[in-house]
């Protein structure tokens, strides 16, 4: 903006004509200078006010160079955003997680500086073109965007720990399986290994059990053998006996034979047996001191030794036909292993034998179950069946089960394991969940009383159900809002016909079907309808020369809304004791 040549070399004439008039004319000395001066007043504030608009249009220039600069910077920083949300959707490995976070970081890195230094820039610009900072909105959408690219970034790097989390929880899962699986092959080792040497100690006691009666037989013979043999030598030194005392005698007694013809009575068949009985003197025998004779005939000699082997035999006859039971305990049928759904019902048994009947207890992992009321336990003495119910098993059940009979002969054992599984969960629907390929743009801004609509994209098998929530309240069906879904192209959207300041809040949108769900969210941002300006003087106050008790009028232009209260100072002071006047056209 340049001031004319011609119009410099007038005002210059002027004031030297002034001059030369004062020179020529002196009496006309102080009108002539009062005008001169003013219109050397009038030329200078002119001269200032031109430097000013001057000053205003580079700095307005400026401005809105910026002002474009920026908002080509938010519509590429809102594409990238757009691309990023995209990916985040499909996130499914670390790379790809990796990836996204260095291609945020570059984002934030490349534009979040320069682009805000830039806003602050502007915002000092506008300042001095219109003595308020009228950016705030522009400042305010580009923080809010970049925190949505930490946002994006802080999901990636926590989707990205869950995965690693849940790849190490897998690794370890199996882990555990394996090691669960060799013990449990471990424990059927040790439990087949105890149940052979069982087995081996029972086939042992038996055996013992015939030999020790093959000896006891043996043993019996025996002395029935020395029995008789004592006998038959008793009979024999008797006999030898009496022959060498009747030798002894010096006049041989008189011997007659008597022949003795004896009938057997016993149960030998019926049969004549003769005996040859030697006879002595009477007064010869009544002499000589004799020991006690005993006449004994043959048949009774036999009878009495079939009376006594048919005792000894009668009595080993007896003893074998009729033996003692002797004490013992022995499963005959162990536990076996059983794996049950949590739920159902789970029953082992067992079978025992011994003598006297043995007392039965349960445990379960070392601990007794008596008296359990969810432990069922029964024994059958006729049969030794040995049961343990449980009617309706959970997880906590699992665990090493022992069956313990006791008895004279001792205490028997024998262990199985029950396992009780959970229920596999149900199987998945075909289908996909499903999926925000667009969501929701945060950062939303809405003018008081105008419309505004939220759009977003979803995809799914089987095509999901969409609901709209106000502030985590479901609005569905509300007059209030219009809502639209399109299954062909995924598109959801939310419409306000008429935005009010209660409006401002967040809203989501939540997709669902048989496969999952998944849901976006976003905050709506209300302006007020009047909106807020800062006070300004477009037209600034002029300076005033005038002669002491001369009126004045000084005038000034503010702007402002709502309309901004005025107070005038002289010298930083309230006017006092003066006649002011002051007019406030609207």
């Amino acid at each position: 903006m340049c001031i004319p040549d011609e119009l410099k070399e007038r005002v210059d004439t002027f004031l030297n004509s002034g001059a030369e008039l004062v020179r020529q004319y002196p009496e006309t000395s102080p009108y002539v200078e009062s005008e001169t001066n003013k219109i050397r007043n009038e030329w200078s504030e002119l001269l200032r006010k031109l430097e000013e608009h001057r000053s205003l249009y580079n700095i307005a220039i400026e401005y809105f160079t910026l002002i474009s600069s920026v908002e080509d910077n938010y519509r590429t920083l809102n594409a990238e955003l757009i691309n990023a949300n995209n990916k985040l959707t499909i996130l499914n490995n670390v790379d790809v997680a990796n990836d996204l976070v260095t291609q945020v970081d570059t984002t934030i890195r490349t534009h979040e500086t320069q682009q805000l230094d830039t806003l602050k820039h502007i915002s000092s610009l506008s300042t001095q073109l219109y003595g308020c900072d009228k950016t705030v909105t522009i400042y305010t959408e580009n923080t809010k965007l970049f925190q949505t690219f930490y946002k994006i970034k802080t999901e990636v790097l926590q989707r990205e720990q869950e995965q690693q989390r849940a790849e190490q929880e897998r690794l370890e899962q199996l882990r555990l399986e394996e090691e669960k699986l060799r013990l449990e092959q471990e424990r059927l080792d040790q439990q087949r290994l105890e149940q052979l040497q069982r087995e081996k100690e029972q086939q042992l006691l038996e055996q013992q059990r015939l030999e020790q009666l093959r000896l006891e037989e043996e043993k019996l013979r025996l002395e029935q053998d020395r029995l008789e043999q004592q006998r038959l030598e008793q009979l024999q030194r008797e006999q030898e006996l009496a022959l060498q005392k009747q030798k002894e005698r010096e006049v041989p007694p008189v011997v007659e034979e008597v022949k003795i013809t004896t009938t057997s009575h016993s149960s030998l068949p019926h049969q004549q047996q003769s005996f040859d009985v030697q006879t002595i003197d009477e007064e010869q025998y009544l002499q000589e001191p004799q020991a006690p004779l005993v006449i004994q005939t043959v048949e009774e000699q036999i009878h009495e030794q079939i009376h006594e082997v048919v005792t000894t035999t009668s009595t080993l006859s007896s003893v074998q036909s009729q033996p003692q039971p002797e004490v013992s305990l022995c499963f005959v049928q162990p536990l076996a292993d059983i794996c049950v759904q949590e739920g159902q019902r789970a029953r082992l048994q067992c079978v025992v034998a011994g003598y006297p009947d043995p007392t039965i207890e349960w445990y379960k992992d070392g601990i007794s179950v008596q008296g359990n009321p969810d432990y069922r336990t029964g024994f059958d003495a006729a049969s030794g069946v040995c049961t343990l119910v449980i009617d309706e098993t959970v997880t906590a059940d699992s665990a090493n089960i022992v069956c313990r009979a006791t008895n004279d002969a001792g205490v028997a054992d024998t262990t199985a394991r029950l396992l009780v599984t959970e229920v596999p969960p149900p199987p998945k629907p075909e289908g996909n969940a499903p999926v925000f390929t667009m969501k929701l743009l945060d950062g939303g801004v809405a003018q008081e009383g105008q419309p505004f609509q939220y759009d977003c994209i979803v995809t799914g098998t089987p095509l999901p159900t969409v609901h709209w929530f106000k502030a985590d309240r479901c609005i569905d069906g509300s007059p209030d809002y219009r809502q639209s879904y399109d299954p062909a192209s995924g598109v959801a959207s939310l419409r306000i016909e008429q935005v009010y300041l209660e409006d401002q809040t967040h809203y989501t949108c939540r997709a669902v079907n048989d496969c999952g769900s998944d849901e976006t969210t976003a905050f709506l941002t209300v302006k007020p309808l009047e909106p807020t300006e800062f006070p300004d003087f477009p037209e600034p106050l002029s300076n005033v020369m005038a002669r002491v008790g001369q009126k004045i009028r000084l005038e000034a232009k503010v702007t402002g809304t709502p309309q901004p209260d005025l107070m005038w100072t002289h010298n930083g002071k309230h006017f006092t004791n003066r006649e002011v006047k002051v007019v406030s056209p609207n």
